[in-house]
């Protein structure tokens, strides 16, 4: 028998907390940009300051309220970039939160931001490696796969890691061998191109293994 846990992890859980990451470092980036470029304006007026972190709050307010609102591996990867461009613009404001002059300008943050960021890759990281995914973690994930074929077209590369799920799991489980025969009737659709986004964070990702193994970067 398959023991309960408060929490299934999401074997697929890489790719959305890879997209909250690039989301919140380019929103940091931007926002540092613009606001140089523009003079750090004030938006408000007379007493009236609208910082950005309460744009943050927005953007992860609506990540929340997209994943509780919508089902599917879309909305999942729509609410990682929303919430990590939220993030970004909610950690930017870090200085003046740890001064006690308000002082968005203090020397350290972008050093602290930086930590914080690695400190959540590699916490992101220890979730999903701390101990082996489990038979039922298996068999959720699977079911979670075969329910977009209900959602939106199912193709090649989705029906491949399903069966890679099934593998995983219990092969006398009745809900196993239901899963295996349903995914035999399944129509299947050539795998699609990789989206903007997908294709953004795979140069992100070549740019940045890139730039760490350089040997410039290790004798600056």
């Amino acid at each position: 028998m398959l023991r309960r846990s408060l929490f299934i992890r999401n074997i697929q859980s890489d790719d959305y907390l890879e997209n909250f990451l690039i989301s919140a470092v380019i929103s940091v980036f931007v926002i540092r940009i613009f606001l140089a470029v523009t003079d750090y304006p004030i938006i408000g007026g007379g007493n009236l300051h609208i910082a950005h972190m309460l744009w943050g709050g927005f953007f992860m307010l609506a990540a929340l309220i997209t994943l509780f609102s919508f089902l599917s591996q879309r909305t999942a990867a729509v609410a990682s970039v929303l919430g990590g461009i939220g993030f970004g613009a909610f950690i930017d404001e870090l200085g003046k939160f740890i001064t006690a002059d308000n002082n968005y300008f203090f020397q350290p943050t972008i050093s602290l931001i930086y930590i914080i960021f690695v400190l959540i890759f590699l916490i992101t990281r220890f979730i999903p490696r701390h101990h082996e995914f489990s038979q039922r973690e298996y068999l959720v994930n699977a079911i979670e796969m075969i329910k977009e074929s209900a959602i939106d077209d199912f193709d090649e590369d989705e029906r491949r890691r399903a069966e890679e799920y099934l593998r995983h799991c219990d092969q006398r489980n009745e809900m196993v061998k239901a899963l295996k025969k349903m995914l035999q009737n399944i129509d299947v659709a050539p795998t699609p191109r990789p989206g903007f986004f997908t294709r953004i964070r795979r140069k992100f990702r070549v740019f940045y293994y890139r730039v760490a193994e350089s040997d410039r970067i290790l004798t600056a």
